[in-house]
């Protein structure tokens, strides 16, 4: 907001995404701009407007400028990576403190329970692995940049995932005390699920990497075939 000039021209900002399930507790708003002048010092980015058939034109699944593909995906990858975390955390935490009276000590000793919190843990950190790979390659390899696109989208893929598995199976540890407010496992859970729905999709992303081990399995048989039809005919 502070960007703009106000006294020309009308900013609006209106609320959207309240009643959404991952978004209850947020102030989200879609700003509106009408007949605002900036100044040129404070142009962060210039980009032009596409006309009517830029916009209509079919973009290609994969690559440069598909939606999802870019480094920004990174960062979504981590919020929710980050949502999986807390989803662990919290389950170990209630975990240690509930002591049913049945049972006479925390159910952290359960080895269901310390089964359940072992596969929380092993996805989050699978995934985390993936992420923070793929984030040294862009930081440290620029000339790896344009074809790090299947590693972006697998990160993107396997933390979203790894949330919703996580906050999933922490419902499970938590009973029915886990869909209560006072238990962060089911705010955790609803959190997650927003990440199935950022770009790039489940579908998009493992039909990319689809393509791209096909691809490799074509140049490996071509590289190796001449090699292993002249090594038939030598032994016949």
């Amino acid at each position: 907001m502070r960007g703009v000039e106000r006294r020309a021209g009308r900013v609006s900002g209106v609320v959207t995404g309240r009643g959404a399930l991952s978004l209850r507790t947020c102030a989200n708003y879609d700003v509106g701009y009408d007949d605002v002048f900036v100044r040129d010092a404070w142009v962060v980015d210039r980009r032009p407007i596409p006309g009517p058939a830029e916009r209509s034109a079919a973009k290609p699944p994969g690559g440069k400028g598909a939606p999802g593909l870019g480094p920004w995906s990174l960062t979504i990858a981590a919020v929710y990576l980050g949502v999986g975390a807390a989803a662990c955390q919290a389950a170990a935490a209630y975990a240690n403190a509930r002591v049913p009276s049945a049972l006479g000590k925390p159910i952290a000793e359960a080895p269901h329970i310390q089964q359940w919190i072992g596969q929380m843990e092993i996805v989050v950190d699978a995934a985390r692995a993936q992420l923070f790979e793929t984030a040294r390659l862009w930081r440290e390899h620029p000339e790896l940049r344009g074809e790090l696109a299947p590693q972006i989208a697998a990160a993107k893929y396997l933390c979203t995932n790894a949330a919703c598995t996580a906050s999933e199976i922490g419902l499970r540890v938590g009973g029915g005390f886990s869909l209560t407010a006072d238990v962060a496992l089911e705010r955790h859970f609803r959190d997650a699920r927003a990440g199935l729905f950022q770009p790039p999709q489940d579908d998009l992303t493992l039909a990319l990497l689809g393509r791209n081990a096909l691809v490799a399995a074509r140049a490996h048989q071509a590289r190796t075939s001449p090699g292993e039809a002249a090594a038939g005919e030598r032994a016949a």
